[in-house]
């Protein structure tokens, strides 16, 4: 009875997505889109639910927040404001023109 109380908070999350599910005894078989799988406990089921982008609200010690797996697999730091870029110089004001006209000829050659 514990065992199969241990999948409460999985079964909940399944009804909520409507996945198909049965806890037949003490195990619990998940019908995903690539076909049915059997877990005998409840950590496995949700390792495999957070794998596949459930949450079921509860997290192991090992686990970590998405927002810190995210900037952990982020090759980019945000270092400082944004510079902006000069453009009074008359220099850079004819290199951006030519660079419009040039996209401008670009785009003219796609249009029916």
């Amino acid at each position: 009875m514990k065992k199969r109380k241990s999948y409460s908070k999985i079964k909940k999350v399944l009804k909520d997505k409507k996945i198909r599910f049965l806890t037949p005894l003490s195990k619990i078989r998940i019908h995903w889109s690539d076909g049915p799988k059997i877990y005998n406990n409840a950590k496995d089921a949700m390792q495999d639910m957070w794998k596949r982008g459930l949450e079921t609200g509860e997290r192991h010690s090992s686990e970590h927040s998405l927002e810190e797996r995210i900037q952990r697999a982020s090759p980019w730091q945000l270092v400082g404001e944004r510079q902006v870029i000069n453009r009074e110089s008359a220099a850079s004001e004819d290199a951006n023109q030519d660079a419009v006209n040039w996209a401008r000829e670009k785009l003219q050659e796609f249009r029916r």
